[in-house]
């Protein structure tokens, strides 16, 4: 009998076929492991393994096959095979939030476990500074009132793949105040008074300017 790999890898969430062993002559076969995992036939050829939690907390587990020799032969050999576990990245984006859109956002509850790297993405129009951290910050584009996703991925150590996990940022209008310029005219006593007092005021967020009351002041004599 042979072994095709010496050792693999599998990941913490996946199960394992021992699909590359190979026995010749034997009239009876046996897997032992050195976890404490369970086979769901220990004694077939190509058993599927579950690996348990200490045997993914501890990184490996070593599989013996023990093959009995045929009659006449009494012999009873064995062969050994390292099987490596790679954890399983999970992802947290953390808890939605809501701003202002004159006001930037800092991701703060956001983890990673069993990661090598984590990056961030985002469908909103506004930047996204940090984004290989676990703290990145959104800054949004002034305008109108939006949702924005923000999705955070987790590599992998391999075989495991990357996980992503989302939050919703809601980024809110802050409709601001006009900027009014004071205007002044002068005129003669009894003469009418005319002009354009919008003319050079402007609302910074494109908003309809109008004229609710025209404060005089009295004529200095």
């Amino acid at each position: 009998r042979y072994w095709r790999d010496w050792s693999s890898d599998v990941c913490s969430s996946d199960l394992f076929t021992l699909s590359t062993a190979s026995v010749d002559y034997a009239s009876e076969i046996l897997w032992v492991s050195s976890g404490t995992g369970f086979f769901n036939n220990a004694s077939t050829l190509h058993p599927v393994y579950t690996p348990s939690a200490a045997d993914i907390a501890k990184g490996s587990v070593t599989f013996t096959l023990k093959a009995t020799s045929a009659a006449p032969c009494t012999a009873v050999n064995s062969d050994d095979m390292v099987l490596h576990i790679s954890r399983q990245a999970i992802a947290n984006a953390g808890t939605d939030a809501t701003i202002y859109d004159n006001s930037t956002y800092t991701v703060s509850t956001a983890s990673a476990q069993y990661s090598s790297a984590v990056s961030w993405t985002t469908n909103g129009s506004g930047t996204l500074s940090g984004s290989n951290t676990l703290t990145p910050t959104y800054t949004p584009k002034i305008g109108k009132t939006v949702v924005v996703t923000l999705t955070m991925t987790a590599a992998s150590t391999g075989p495991c793949i990357s996980v992503t996990d989302q939050m919703l940022l809601t980024v809110k209008h802050w409709n601001r105040p006009p900027e009014a310029v004071p205007d002044n005219f002068v005129a003669n006593e009894n003469q009418k008074l005319a002009g354009n007092l919008l003319v050079n005021d402007f609302d910074i967020d494109g908003d309809l300017i109008s004229l609710d009351t025209i404060p005089v002041q009295a004529p200095l004599h």
